[in-house]
Formats: C-alpha cells, sequence, structure tokens
C-alpha cells in the first residue's frame, strides 16, 4: 500500500471520528449484501487507545467493530497506548461500561466473528502484559505489521 493511500484512509478516519464527535452519531457500516470479494477489499481499523480510564470509549470500539463484521467488512483492531490492557487475558470481568457486558466478552464476540486483533508491544510493556498473556488470537505487533495488513478500501477510526 502506498504512503498515499495510507494517508487518505488516516485522513479519511479522522473525518468520520470528527463527524461522530461532532453529532452525527454512531452509526453501523451501512448494511448491504457484502460479496467475498467486496469483503476483501473493505477493511475498517479501529485505533483503540482507551483503556480501563475509558471504559466507555472502548466498548464503543468493540461493539463497532462487532457491527461492521456484521455488514461484512474486514475487521482489525490495534490495542495501543491505554488500551494494550485489555486484550490480557487477565482483564477483571468488572472492567465494563454500566449495563453493558464486560469488554473482554466484548472482545470476545468481536474476534468469534472474525476481527483480527493486534496489540502494541511497547505498549503492552508499559502496561506489564507479556505476549504470553494476550488473549487467545490476539498478536504483539508494532505499527508497520498492521499497516501491512491494510489493502483495498479502508478506513481507520480512533477510540
Amino acid at each position: 500500500m502506498s504512503n498515499r493511500a495510507v494517508y487518505r484512509a488516516w485522513m479519511l478516519g479522522l473525518a468520520i471520528a470528527s463527524a461522530v464527535s461532532a453529532g452525527a452519531g454512531c452509526a453501523s457500516p451501512p448494511k448491504q449484501a457484502a460479496t467475498a470479494e467486496d469483503a476483501r477489499q473493505r477493511t475498517l481499523l479501529f485505533n483503540v487507545t482507551s483503556g480501563q480510564e475509558d471504559v466507555h470509549a472502548a466498548t464503543m470500539a468493540l461493539m463497532a467493530a462487532s457491527n461492521s463484521l456484521d455488514a461484512g467488512w474486514s475487521t482489525i483492531l490495534y490495542f495501543n497506548v491505554h488500551a494494550a490492557a485489555l486484550a490480557s487475558r487477565n482483564l477483571s470481568d468488572s472492567v465494563a461500561l454500566a449495563g453493558e457486558r464486560p469488554v473482554k466478552e466484548l472482545l470476545a464476540a468481536a474476534m468469534a466473528k472474525g476481527a483480527k486483533v493486534f496489540v502494541c508491544p511497547h505498549c503492552m510493556q508499559v502496561a506489564g502484559v507479556k505476549a504470553e498473556e494476550l488473549v487467545e488470537g490476539a498478536k504483539p505487533a508494532a505499527l508497520q505489521t498492521v499497516l501491512d495488513q491494510l489493502h483495498g478500501d479502508v478506513i481507520s477510526l480512533s477510540y
């Protein structure tokens, strides 16, 4: 993927995130019949930086990721900054937004639907999370590894 394509993807994600924060709503991706080819070429990258200090944002990211998978989008979750600890098997069930399922259940549900999950190794180190403590299927990965996963139409959302 060219630098220009990556730049365009990040800018589109920024524009969408700005629209959501401005009150445009938190809509799911359009529900349309997707062919296998469409699904391979449409990717939502969720850049999750919020952790236990903002469980609302983390919950919204996981719920939106689940919705994107239901709509046929290829979905990648990249946990970094404070979010690295959310991908730990040791995360407490008490880490939950009031009235919602625990974050670890929301993550497991998204992964069961096919979400790819990557976690920043440096952020894991800062959070005290070892690779062997990650939930099954989550992989430590630097940003370049995540960017290498992006092909076709990509939208990035940050939470």
